[in-house]
């Protein structure tokens, strides 16, 4: 059986450094590597929380998983099932949210601390969607719990979950992990379930929940889709720490200096004797040593300068290339955007779709749990806007014929347009009130009207000026076709045809 090679000190710190072998393995190989990158699709705690590690480790999702979250709850509005109660639910949302204890003593100091409210209600329900939408996107999954007689729901972490569903039967053991301190701190009645450190969450005890999931009704938590791309993003993880190595490297500059030559003829080639000299060695070092900046220096034809530090070329873009390939096709449509090189119209058909049917699951879930947890005045709905799937100049042309046609409010089109409605109707009212409005507002000329009219004429100012010119004489009234009768509409029974 082959040895194992030893490993250093500074492979143990790079092992820990990584968070993967806790320092239980004082061994570094691929083996033990690649059991840790992927754990067995049966062990759904070790790969949730691989998932957690990764989504706060690398760099890529931490960009992209914020961004897919903000895609999917764009346009986020919290309505009222019924229309009639939609005022009384704004006035909710803007309120204070209750807190969970009024008061508790500090441990340490043993001194009573009041707690106030510093959120509105809808700070912690927005909170917990976006909550809710990040282990959705992260691990297909999402357990909201709440409790009775306590305002809103937490999502919990599914890495410390037990969740079966046989037959239908849902159960959900969790690993609350609250300290004693913590613990003290709440009531009673409280402090009596969480007593243990895993939980049942059971309505006997006031403790609800509702799961949302990917995974078939029977199959408890699903697998992430994350999970089949942990040996890419381990794959990106070994190239940062290689590359980062290699940049260590370039803290030590080493300069060489060869003296001599090889001896290739004659009766010395090959042999030892390449004019190498100790003390000519010794003397180059000394006359080096410490040298900063420019200096002159000669030397014999067999004496040769070089720098060794890591080969550029192993900090080419290339070796990422396979890499960046993979994790675009794992990423989407989103990741295709991403890389794309000019406006690809027909990806934001497909995410539409994607995020379409995501939304629906979730926007069901979500208003259960905020009708029922959040103590709302009743049941709500989620709704989200599809503007986000439309190329810029696309999405200004639907509003402006939203607005137009009034499918719209004009306060949704001056938000869409990037403006603020308040701000701009106070503008508005200002100028309005100002006498010289129609010289400091009013355009240089209406283009629809003529050429170049008078500086400050509007087009509805000259259509005043002419309505209130007299009629010429013979002109027909306004609206009024050539030859017709008046009074009559052109092509009537009443009319008499024209005889030429």
């Amino acid at each position: 059986m082959a040895r194992q090679p030893k490993t250093t000190a500074a492979d143990r710190q790079l092992v820990l450094a990584a968070g993967e072998l806790g320092g239980a393995t004082t061994t570094l190989n691929y083996t033990t590597h690649i059991a840790t990158e992927k754990p067995d699709y049966t062990s759904l705690v070790s790969i949730y929380d691989r998932c957690r590690y990764f989504a706060r480790e690398s760099s890529f999702l931490k960009m992209f998983l914020p961004l897919k979250r903000s895609v999917y709850n764009y346009g986020l509005s919290i309505v009222a099932a019924d229309p009639a109660q939609q005022d009384a639910l704004e006035e909710w949302l803007d309120q204070d949210s209750e807190v969970l204890v009024d008061k508790f003593v500090d441990p340490s100091t043993q001194e009573t601390v009041t707690v106030e409210s510093t959120t509105t209600n809808r700070e912690i329900v927005e909170k917990w969607i976006e909550d809710a939408w990040t282990n959705f996107i992260l691990f297909d999954a999402d357990i909201a719990t709440w409790q009775d007689d306590v305002q809103g729901a937490v999502s919990l972490a599914l890495e410390r979950c037990q969740y079966t569903d046989t037959m239908g039967l849902e159960m959900v053991k969790y690993t609350h992990g609250l300290s004693r301190q913590q613990l003290q701190q709440l009531s009673k009645d409280s402090q009596k379930i969480f007593e243990k450190p895993t939980i049942i969450l059971n309505p006997k005890n006031k403790m609800h929940f509702k799961v949302l999931k990917r995974a078939a009704r029977g199959e408890g938590l699903p697998v992430p889709n994350l999970f089949s791309a942990f040996r890419l993003f381990g794959e990106i993880e070994s190239k940062e720490f290689g590359q980062h190595a290699l940049a260590f490297g370039l803290r030590s500059v080493k300069r060489v200096h060869k003296i001599g030559h090889e001896i290739k003829n004659g009766q010395h080639a090959g042999k030892p004797h390449h004019f190498y000299k100790t003390p000519r060695a010794t003397a180059i070092k000394r006359n080096w040593v410490d040298l900063i900046g420019f200096e002159d220096y000669v030397c014999n034809f067999d004496e040769t300068i070089e720098y060794w530090l890591p080969d550029p070329k192993l900090f080419d873009t290339v070796i990422w290339k396979g890499t960046n390939d993979r994790l675009t096709q794992w990423a989407g449509p989103i990741g295709q955007m991403l890389v794309a090189k000019g406006v690809m119209p027909y990806l934001s058909n497909v995410l539409k779709a994607v995020v379409a049917d995501d939304r629906e699951k979730f926007g069901r879930y979500a208003a259960s749990v905020v009708s029922r947890a959040f103590g709302a005045p009743g049941p709500v709905r989620l709704s989200f806007s599809n503007a986000i799937f439309s190329e810029s100049r696309l999405a200004a042309e639907m509003t402006k014929f939203a607005v137009q046609n009034g499918l719209v409010s004009w306060t949704t089109g001056t938000q869409e347009a990037g403006f603020s409605p308040e701000v701009e109707q106070n503008r508005k009212v200002t100028e309005a009130d100002d006498d010289d409005a129609m010289k400091k507002f009013a355009p240089m000329y209406a283009a629809a009207q003529a050429s170049m009219p008078a500086l400050g004429e509007t087009a509805g100012k000259m259509a005043e000026q002419r309505s209130s010119q007299p009629a010429q004489p013979g002109a027909k009234p306004k609206g009024q076709a050539p030859g017709a009768t008046p009074g009559r509409k052109p092509g009537s029974p009443n009319e008499m045809p024209t005889v030429s």
